[in-house]
């Protein structure tokens, strides 16, 4: 099985413990990033590419956009509000300006290389329209991550060989301002870059353990567990836990008009 399969295989199995845990934290995350357009999204078609859930596409329609999703993932797909097709972001089944925006949160990251994405991220928008993206900056630590694992390990876990590829290919080279504006340059795009601190203190440290557990790389290991084990699993990671800091999340913006 390819990379793409395996990753689109392991979203598509998290859907429902996405839902109920990392969607908190990507539907602000996407708020943030559409609320930096430069240019007015009512009334466009946008194309949300690596739509997940619907995180970008509640974002796009509450500012008025039309949206289409694109993901590789069909289990995320069929989880949104948006109609959409199975599409790897490198060669999206689009013509050439075909829409007003096109969205990519947090999806870049998981192509390689990340410009490819961001090339055709371009070509499918329409001169006029705007280009928006995401990606994770360099890591905030948060405690919750270690928890986490370290929970995870007493039972088995061992991270997908997949998850290391891509921390280590596509999320490294956007970590940075630096780096987001090299691929955009490589892409042939003339973008505005920004890194933003985002903080979370409204999640307790139960909704921080069910963001972690629902993640793509760690939901369908969990899902495989006995109940009684899943719980034990997260008791120990509350346990280690304790009373938790505020979140903080680090996201690199790319803005580009056509």
């Amino acid at each position: 099985m390819s990379m793409t399969s395996q990753i689109g295989a392991a979203y598509s199995a998290s859907a429902t413990a996405w839902a109920a845990g990392p969607a908190r934290l990507y539907d602000r995350l996407a708020d943030v990033l559409v609320a930096r357009s430069p240019v007015p999204l009512s009334g466009r078609l946008a194309l949300d590419v690596g739509s997940g859930t619907g995180a970008a596409t509640r974002a796009l329609r509450a500012r008025g956009a039309e949206v289409v999703a694109a993901d590789a993932a069909a289990g995320m797909i069929a989880a949104g509000p948006a109609p959409g097709v199975v599409a790897d972001a490198r060669r999206l089944p689009f013509s050439d300006g075909a829409f007003g925006a096109a969205v990519a949160a947090f999806c870049l990251n998981h192509v390689e290389p990340p410009a490819d994405g961001l090339r055709e991220a371009r070509r499918v928008t329409a001169s006029g329209g705007v280009v928006l993206v995401s990606s994770y900056g360099n890591e905030l630590d948060h405690p919750v991550k270690t928890a986490v694992l370290d929970a995870l390990e007493t039972v088995g876990y061992v991270l997908p060989p997949w998850y290391d590829a891509i921390q280590s290919g596509p999320a490294a080279a956007l970590l940075g301002t630096q780096s987001m504006t090299a691929a955009a340059r490589e892409a042939d795009m003339d973008a505005e870059v920004h890194a933003v601190d985002v903080a979370f203190p409204e999640l307790d440290a139960a909704d921080l353990v069910a963001w972690r557990l629902g993640m793509a790389h760690i939901a369908p290991f969990v899902a495989r567990l006995d109940p009684a084990v899943r719980e034990d699993v997260v008791d120990r990671a509350l346990e280690m836990l304790g009373d938790p800091p505020t979140l903080v999340r680090r996201i690199i913006i790319l803005t580009a008009v056509v």
